[in-house]
């Protein structure tokens, strides 16, 4: 909470270090620091939520479940690279995975159930519809069902030990 609180301090010094000059505007940087000071201090202050007893608790459980999250979160990491990178080999006629980067970015959005078949196999027929397919159908079969599922598993345990103590 500490280092939050200091992180927080530091970077809106340096965010606010040129508001006294008249007409100055703020860098780029400075401006990416802005919002990073803008979310940390509403995570802050969601810290200190934590010390009132009616929403204490869910922050609580909110921090166990994300930590739980994290510990899990190297073996999906593993799961988006390996479909990544082959959606990026075997779907790169479309734009969200012609280049790796952007492919990561809509693999992990993917995860969440956001697979739009349509664009992928009914508007756009793909190149290699035989390795395409079933490649598709595994990562709907693995990521949004089994590895969500397994983290809703996961999380109502982390909040029946939290309801427990």
């Amino acid at each position: 909470n500490n280092i939050l609180e200091l992180a927080l301090f530091s970077l809106s010094i340096y965010f606010c270090t040129n508001i006294f000059q008249p007409h100055q505007v703020p860098t780029s940087v400075q401006w990416q620091i802005g919002v990073v000071c803008v979310f940390l201090s509403w995570m802050n202050l969601m810290m200190f939520l934590r010390k009132i007893p009616k929403y204490g608790v869910y922050i609580v459980m909110f921090i166990r479940v994300l930590r739980t999250f994290l510990q899990i979160m190297v073996i999906l990491f593993i799961f988006i690279i390996a479909f990544a990178l082959s959606f990026n080999m075997i779907l790169d006629d479309t734009p969200a995975f012609s280049k790796v980067f952007p492919a990561f970015m809509k693999t992990f959005v993917m995860m969440t159930g956001e697979v739009e078949y349509d664009g992928y196999f009914v508007d756009h027929a793909p190149l290699y519809p035989w390795s395409t397919f079933p490649l598709f159908v595994i990562f709907v079969i693995f990521v949004p069902i089994v590895f969500v599922n397994l983290l809703v598993g996961l999380a109502v345990d982390d909040i029946k030990e939290v309801q427990h103590r």
